[in-house]
């Protein structure tokens, strides 16, 4: 702009020159001014022109930094205007890494308030606004940050009246301290219509004015609702807790690692005479239980000892059981046990005590123990029950079968045999039901033992129907065996107790059949790992009323009113035993269509082998007549002496007349056991038979004398008794009698113990 009027100054000065000079170089230098001036100009107009330009760019480009923090390039030039462009940009580039700095410190920021706990607010007061809301705000009002801050009215729907209430109270208030703070457990809902209220901790801080009144409220608030929660669930656990600890029966007491108490429930009162205060010390209350004497020093230094053990970090320790006297008189005892309370580290931190009353334990204990002796007695009184019951029932059938015998040794009539017949079948029906009877005492005064074993299918039910056929034979009945499929297995069983068993389903099947009737026992499998047993009939039926009665003892049904013979008590104890045995026992039947009785037993695994289809040898329980155990040494000639120890005269004179039948044998008597030993003495007979009921001594003591005796050391003893349990049996065989026979004394094996004897000791020829 002030290079065109110097342009036009020197123009026509030079004009003005040239006039002077010449009219002709006049126009030359006019024409060459106005070309020069009109390049001057042309010149100046472009520079002019671009100078604003870039001024006016930069300009533009400054404002666009201020606003926006970023600038193009300017094109670089080497003057003023071109290093200021420099330096422009370089504040432009420097400027974006300020605001890339700012914005991700603002992202991080942003990260942690949302990640925070801690929901942040401010609120304008003069405004009645929030100026800032944190971007987790949501979490406890389910409003964002933009919502809370555009609609007050919202964030204060979530909280509870009350506690608005509360708040605006505290800050009208006033407090004129700008430090001043307000905390609170505030109630708030994520929406307007919930019911859920979470609990948090609200932490206010205000700025006032000089009047004392709020102008800027900063909230802090922080979901406490699960810690309150827990908070809660513990001190109901806690109470709870202390209410099982103080109303435990126990008395328990904590001790620290000193040995100091830090804890007792409350039944340590207990332990002090008299009326406590309240609360209770429990080092006062151990103490002064002490101080009375309420423990013996022994067990004072046990309870000490297990203490100082206790702390030592020992466990297992045995209670100590001491005996106190507690406030409510009398004498009480008490077992204490100790265990040491241990710290992360393994590191004893004290001890807990428990000691409990067990008084009644302690007389339950002895009353147990008297009750166990007084049922030992009685099960020894019931065994000797039955062994004298026994004794008794069989010392009359004694003689009424043996004369029986005798009589039918001699040459009678027709009728007179007849008459013997009867009296022994009836005797011996006598003698079965006796021995039924006896079997089922044992069986409910539990003495009856039974040896189970693997029991072959096919070989127990060979041998059952070759002991009944000539019963069926005899009755005009038909006998089947079935074992399809389960022939080669075994049951878990007493032999000789399912062999009676099934003996006597199968002589029932017999007896209550129809002349020409069937009776089939069959053998399947039943539940996995069983086998059932089924005898079956062709007989009337059993209605359905009547089957329940089967298995009671003595119960014939209407039986005993028919011409069939039975106990009644034959059922019974064949379900007793199979019920021993570990089975089952079962009865399917009607009126018309027969019975099926079963019996159900364990599988035994066993290989079979072949085996003989004879009856069975009969075990200890089962012994026969005559049980023996072995030959003596043979005897001088001459006769062979017989000591015969009985009370009763009638089996006295029973076996009188039946030695009477072998003259070789001369026979001493003694009525009871001190005669006895005097004629032992003074005949030194060969053979004793004993009877073990006397009346001065029992005959095991006899037995005893007679082998402490000398010259008594090659008599044999065989015990003659009614007393035909097979625990006194076997017992009397342990103490060494030679042989033992059970009244009703079977005549024949009188004699075969007499002319063995006899024969052993060359008195008899063989």
């Amino acid at each position: 702009m002030v290079l065109a009027p110097a342009a036009v100054l020197g123009l026509a000065l030079g004009l003005t020159a040239a006039f002077a000079a010449s009219p002709t170089t006049v126009v030359v230098d006019v024409a060459a001014l106005v070309v020069a001036l009109a390049g001057g100009l042309v010149a100046w107009h472009y520079f002019t022109v671009g100078v604003v330009t870039r001024l006016e760019r930069l300009e533009r480009d400054a404002e666009r930094l201020d606003v926006t923090g970023t600038s193009p390039r300017v094109p670089a030039a080497r003057d003023e205007i071109g290093r200021l462009a420099e330096r422009l940009d370089a504040a432009a580039h420097q400027v974006r890494v300020y605001l890339d700095q700012r914005d991700e410190a603002q992202r991080e920021l942003t990260d942690v308030l949302t990640a925070s706990p801690v929901v942040s607010l401010r609120y304008d007061v003069a405004r009645r606004t929030f100026s800032y809301a944190s971007p987790n705000v949501d979490r406890l009002l389910g409003l964002s940050a933009e919502e809370a801050m555009a609609d007050p009215a919202a964030v204060v729907t979530r909280f509870h009246p009350e506690d608005a209430t509360t708040l605006r109270e505290l800050f009208v208030g006033g407090r004129g301290h700008g430090d001043d703070r307000i905390t609170a457990i505030l109630r708030c809902r994520t929406s307007p219509d919930s019911e859920d209220w979470r609990e948090v901790e609200a932490t206010y801080t205000a700025d006032f004015d000089e009047r004392g009144r709020p102008t800027m409220v900063a909230a802090y608030l922080v979901d406490v609702s699960e810690r309150h929660a827990a908070q809660r669930a513990a001190e109901t656990r806690r109470f709870m807790l202390e209410s099982i600890f103080h109303a435990s029966p126990d008395t328990i007491v904590v001790r620290d690692a000193q040995g100091k108490v830090v804890l007792a429930s409350s039944s340590i009162a207990d332990l002090v005479v008299g009326e406590v205060e309240q609360p209770i010390d429990p080092d006062t209350v151990i103490e002064e239980a002490y101080r009375h004497g309420r423990l013996r020093r022994e067990e004072r230094l046990a309870l000490h000892d297990m203490l100082r053990r206790c702390q030592g970090g020992e466990r297992d320790l045995p209670p100590v059981i001491t005996t106190g006297r507690p406030r409510q008189g009398g004498y009480r005892t008490f077992e204490t046990r100790a265990r040491p309370i241990f710290d992360e580290d393994g590191r004893v931190t004290g001890t807990v005590t428990v000691s409990r009353d067990i008084t009644d334990r302690i007389e339950l204990e002895q009353s147990l123990r008297k009750a166990s002796v007084e049922a030992e007695r009685a099960s020894e009184a019931k065994s000797e029950f039955l062994s004298r019951m026994s004794h008794e029932l069989r010392t009359p059938l004694n003689a009424i079968l043996g004369f029986a015998q005798l009589l039918e040794l001699d040459e009678l009539t027709d009728d007179q045999s007849s008459s013997i017949d009867q009296i022994q079948r009836a005797g011996r029906h006598l003698l079965s039901l006796i021995n039924e009877v006896l079997d089922i005492s044992r069986i409910e005064a539990g003495q009856l033992t039974v040896t189970t074993q693997a029991v072959g299918v096919r070989d127990v039910l060979q041998e059952v129907t070759s002991l009944l056929v000539p019963v069926a034979e005899a009755a005009t009945i038909h006998m089947m065996v079935e074992t399809d499929g389960v022939g080669d297995v075994a049951v878990r069983a007493d032999r000789q107790r399912l062999l009676q068993v099934l003996l006597n389903l199968g002589s029932n099947a017999v007896k209550y059949n129809e002349p020409g009737g069937t009776v089939s026992f069959r053998a399947e499998q039943s539940a996995e790992g069983r086998i059932r047993f089924a005898v079956r009939d062709s007989g009337p039926g059993i209605p359905l009323e009547q089957q329940d009665r089967l298995f009671v003892p003595f119960s014939r049904l209407g039986a005993e009113r028919s011409h069939v013979e039975g106990t009644g008590v034959g059922l019974a104890l064949s379900k007793q035993l199979v019920e021993v045995m570990g089975g089952t026992i079962g009865v399917e039947s009607a009126p018309g269509r027969g019975s099926t009785f079963w019996v159900e037993l364990q599988q035994a695994e066993w290989d079979p082998v072949p085996v003989s289809c004879e009856p069975a040898e009969q075990p200890p329980e089962e012994l026969g007549p005559l049980a023996t155990n072995g030959s003596g040494p043979a005897g001088v000639n001459g006769s062979l002496v017989v000591l015969h120890v009985e009370d009763n005269d009638s089996n006295a004179s029973f076996v009188a007349q039946v030695l009477a039948r072998r003259p070789g044998v001369r026979l001493v008597a003694a009525a009871d056991a001190t005669s006895g030993m005097e004629l032992a003495r003074r005949h030194r007979p060969h053979l004793v038979l004993l009877d073990l009921h006397l009346p001065d001594l029992p005959g095991d003591e006899v037995l005893d004398l007679i082998k402490h005796v000398p010259e008594l050391a090659d008599t044999k003893v065989v015990v003659v008794s009614a007393d035909a349990t097979p625990e006194r049996i076997r017992r009397m065989l342990d103490q060494g009698v030679d042989g033992y026979l059970t009244k009703p004394v079977d005549v024949e094996a009188l004699l075969k113990a007499v002319d063995d004897e006899a024969r052993r000791r060359g008195l008899l020829g063989s």
